[in-house]
């Protein structure tokens, strides 16, 4: 096979046409020949045929680029369950160091689509990163859409959900020039739904039932199964479930293993929500065949976790999601590092480690808000519901993150309520107002409630004229009312901290202010920083 020959038989692949029934590539004594007929086994699930052209590809293999086309042929069997097969070797610097080049960036994509579909999360975003984007210089060929819904992926696979994000709009573009919505609409799908944007994910479901696609090659099984990722990751568990099962039929067998495998781990999952257990066994039990496989370790763990947790056996349900999260995070799978969090954490909740499960839970969060993989909050929100905990807000969300009753605890922090009035007027006790409080500075990421003060203002009109301050207590004023400290105002005013320490005590006599609070509370609403050209911090 040649490079033209390539062409032809990748645009037979995402052209669906099966007149002719699956498109079979026979072997012509090339190692690119062997690598496509690889490919186009595996694009039908012939995952023994696939492992017999790797193998003859591994056996001719000579040069760089034939070499790394032969090892994502083995990658592509592996994923398809061919154990007799290496298992997931990958030279990722051989790969990157070919030169530029249409076969090359062919090679390099499917390096990380092979690894990509072994869960190696770790390989194809070394691959992405270090790679320029391999559709464009396939650009025209409608396989370029393929390519860039690979990287999309990965990065959505890995939770840079922001990341994956951006490129959703140039891949719908190609998507729709080569007449391929449907696997385009899919990623999409996957995408907001890890985005936890519900309803947009709801809609890209819709689009792509109303595709019709035949659940026959890689495209149409591989849409409906990025289109269940997208569902279970927003909650719609049940949607999700008949979704998988569109895509691989009753048994799943025609899925790759990690396909399979997570698929099974959803199905374990909606019979966990409905509290069947003998439909939860009965699932993990189809489960057998794949179970020492390495790819499907960490979402049959998960499942065998969830199934554990549902016969009281607690101790049982921690071991395995210990060991599936640590797994996932082993190769860089990170959505699924997370839903192993999760799972964990309502293990340890079952099993009364009340003091791991919420920090741990809280700490994974933080990390997948830091990328825009939101839908991990939600699901851990939900855990933490259930034993009257809850999440700190997102960092510097706004207002948008806080609750009716924080944001009524913000707008009194404003006007110069302390702690205990706000109890009073809100009937609450000071604790809670203390806990609200807490919530309201991290909503808007600030550590003080006069760094609240200097980033939203005061509210409420101006109480009584202040009388004026000397030159440096107004510049020691200013900065403390920007939330400086003490050692930052000396800093930046050449002062020592004991002559800040006695402008500060001079400023709050001079105004009749009680606290550091409240003197930078009347800076913003009755001093010099009603003025615009004051509000600033100065600096020397």
């Amino acid at each position: 096979m040649d490079a033209g020959a390539l062409d032809d038989l990748l645009d037979r692949l995402v052209a669906r046409d099966q007149t002719g029934g699956p498109v079979v590539v026979p072997p012509d004594g090339s190692v690119l020949g062997d690598v496509g007929a690889a490919l186009a086994a595996f694009w039908y699930g012939d995952f023994e045929a696939c492992g017999e052209a790797a193998a003859r590809a591994t056996a001719r293999g000579s040069d760089d680029l034939e070499v790394v086309l032969a090892q994502a042929a083995t990658g592509l069997a592996v994923a398809g369950g061919a154990a007799a097969l290496e298992l997931r070797a990958w030279d990722v610097d051989r790969a990157l160091g070919l030169p530029s080049g249409r076969l090359e960036d062919f090679a390099r994509h499917l390096t990380a689509e092979s690894a990509l579909a072994c869960g190696r999360l770790d390989v194809a975003t070394a691959m992405v990163d270090a790679s320029p984007p391999w559709h464009t210089s396939w650009s025209g060929h409608p396989y370029e859409v393929m390519m860039l819904a690979s990287t999309v992926r990965t990065d959505a696979f890995a939770a840079r959900i922001d990341t994956a994000a951006a490129l959703v709009p140039e891949l719908t573009r190609l998507g729709e020039a080569h007449g391929l919505g449907g696997i385009t609409v899919a990623v999409e799908s996957l995408v907001t739904g890890n985005a936890d944007r519900p309803d947009e994910t709801a809609r890209a479901v819709s689009r792509l039932l109303a595709e019709e696609l035949p659940p026959i090659d890689r495209v149409g099984r591989g849409a409906y199964l990025l289109a269940a990722f997208g569902a279970v990751a927003t909650g719609d568990v049940h949607g999700a479930s008949a979704l998988i099962l569109v895509a691989g039929g009753q048994d799943l067998a025609q899925l790759p293993v990690i396909d399979r495998s997570i698929g099974l781990e959803v199905l374990v999952a909606a019979a966990e929500v409905d509290g069947d257990l003998d439909a939860a066994r009965a699932w993990l039990e189809q489960a057998t065949p794949i179970a020492d496989h390495p790819n499907a370790r960490p979402a049959l763990d998960r499942a065998a976790s969830r199934v554990a947790a549902m016969e009281g056996d607690a101790t049982r349900a921690v071991e395995l999601a210990e060991r599936a999260v640590l797994a996932a995070r082993a190769e860089g799978r990170v959505i699924e590092a997370a839903e192993g969090e999760v799972v964990l954490a309502r293990a340890r909740l079952a099993a009364g480690d009340h003091g791991r499960a919420a920090p741990s839970l809280r700490a994974a969060v933080a990390e997948s808000d830091a990328t825009g993989h939101h839908a991990m909050r939600r699901a851990a929100a939900d855990v933490l519901r259930r034993v009257g905990r809850r999440l700190p807000p997102v960092a510097a969300g706004g207002w948008d993150v806080l609750s009716p009753r924080e944001v009524e605890v913000a707008e009194l922090i404003l006007t110069g309520r302390e702690q205990r009035e706000i109890a009073a007027l809100l009937f609450l006790s000071p604790a809670t107002v203390r806990v609200h409080t807490s919530r309201v500075l991290a909503a808007f990421a600030v550590g003080s409630r006069v760094a609240l003060l200097a980033r939203l203002g005061a509210r409420g009109e101006p109480q009584v004229p202040v009388p004026a301050l000397t030159p440096r207590q107004s510049e020691v004023a200013a900065l403390l009312a920007t939330g400086s400290s003490n050692a930052e105002i000396a800093t930046a005013l050449g002062l020592s901290v004991k002559g800040v320490e006695k402008h500060v005590g001079d400023a709050l006599a001079r105004w009749g202010a009680g606290s550091r609070f409240d003197l930078a509370l009347r800076w913003w609403r009755d001093g010099p920083g009603r003025d615009p050209a004051a509000s600033g911090p100065i600096t020397r």
